[in-house]
């Protein structure tokens, strides 16, 4: 049988896929620093997506923390 989502479960999915978009369009306009503080939440609420952690690592390197980019996507894999 497949788990249904609690209602807690559904507000924290949407939280972080709104934070998430948030990071996505901030990056896009070449604001990573700011993008990063959206995609940390987003990490937070669902440690487990991958994704999060990818776009954490690409902020890093967009603003050449290298080494913190490389341990993101260390994390990621």
């Amino acid at each position: 049988t497949q788990k249904l989502p609690t209602q807690s479960e559904i507000k924290t999915a949407k939280l972080a896929d709104d934070e998430y978009g948030e990071g996505l369009a901030l990056q896009k306009d070449g604001k990573p620093d700011q993008a990063l503080a959206h995609y940390q939440k987003a990490a937070a609420a669902k440690p487990d997506e991958s994704a999060y952690i990818e776009a954490i690592a690409t902020c890093y390197q967009q603003m050449k923390q290298y080494d913190q980019a490389l341990a993101a996507y260390d994390q990621a894999i």
